[in-house]
């Protein structure tokens, strides 16, 4: 006998859905996050997806639905519903370090979709609960052991040990996954791209001259000398409101260096001059090399603890999706 039929550890977009699926299917499953609330999504630069488009070999159908938003895979053969609002985004934008608008593209057919992560987790998270999976927030995935039968899961919560088994593990816990780790599951992956922590901020307020859309910023005259990038998004949440995210190098620069520098001294600062910080993420970088085999015994890796999606939440949410699928045929 074990506690659960399956345990996901991650609750982010991946996990959230392998959650809520397994339980739709009528799997006894619990999720497990150090996150003391679930219905937040704190993934960086996530809040964008394609849409109508082929991406991924998946294609995703948007339908408006009253106050919601109906999105099918159609591929893969399942929808999810989202009631924030999404924005179609048809420009794109790149920048020297001597303020030169250097190159720009513009699309009658969107590039790209930009939405909510917030309420997209939170939608997604209200769904899995009733469907009936059950959660563990505030508590910290430790280590585990395996047997042919099951797996015995060591977690922490409120500084306590907990010990819980179950007969499959999915591993969501994103790009520097710990069950990978103390697995040795990335052994035979190598780091293909930055490692390091990446921020980004939503800015209201910001007063860009262009049209709206995604923006390119490089040069080491934008920052001060430091290597690095930034990438202003628009956000759903209005005119003059963006998600900034850096790309550090260390330890040649920091996250936190390069918004300094670009939003109060580059060549781009006065667009910044009445900005106001809405909201502030982070995340550890590593671009591993994809998992050839994403499985270990009874153990699944799904999401970015397998391999890195550029488009974040869309690729997270299928993966989720197919993890479940994959795990219901083998119990």
């Amino acid at each position: 006998m074990t506690d659960y039929d399956v345990i996901v550890i991650g609750c982010g977009p991946a996990g959230m859905m392998a959650c809520g699926e397994l339980a739709r299917r009528g799997i006894k499953v619990l999720g497990i996050d150090k996150k003391p609330s679930l219905d937040v999504n704190i993934r960086t630069a996530s809040g964008y997806c394609f849409l109508d488009q082929p991406f991924n070999g998946e294609w995703i159908k948007r339908t408006p639905k009253g106050d919601t938003t109906e999105l099918e895979y159609t591929d893969t053969g399942f929808k999810v519903v989202y009631g924030g609002s999404m924005e179609g985004i048809h420009h794109s934008h790149m920048f020297s370090d001597t303020g030169k608008h250097w190159q720009a593209s513009t699309r009658k057919k969107p590039f790209y979709h930009i939405f909510n992560p917030h309420q997209c987790h939170k939608d997604r998270f209200a769904w899995a609960q009733k469907m009936g999976a059950q959660f563990m927030p505030g508590t910290v995935f430790v280590n585990l052991t395996q047997t042919d039968a099951r797996v015995e899961v060591k977690v922490r919560q409120n500084g306590k040990d907990r010990y819980l088994t179950c007969k499959k593990l999915i591993a969501a816990d994103g790009l520097v996954s710990k069950v990978a780790k103390v697995t040795g599951a990335n052994k035979s992956r190598t780091n293909f791209g930055m490692k390091g922590p990446t921020i980004e901020y939503e800015l209201s307020g910001v007063e860009c001259p262009y049209d709206r859309g995604d923006m390119f910023f490089f040069g080491s005259g934008n920052f001060g000398g430091r290597a690095g990038g930034i990438i202003m998004v628009p956000s759903c949440h209005g005119e003059g409101v963006y998600r900034m995210e850096t790309m550090s190098v260390l330890p040649a620069s920091t996250a936190t260096d390069l918004i300094e520098f670009f939003t109060k001294k580059s060549p781009f600062a006065h667009w910044f001059k009445h900005a106001e910080i809405i909201e502030v993420s982070g995340v550890v970088i590593e671009f591993l090399s994809p998992m050839i085999v994403p499985y270990l015994g009874n153990i699944l890796f799904a999401g970015d603890s397998a391999a890195f999606g550029e488009c974040l939440y869309q690729c997270a949410v299928m993966c989720g999706y197919k993890g479940a699928e994959c795990v219901q045929k083998e119990l």
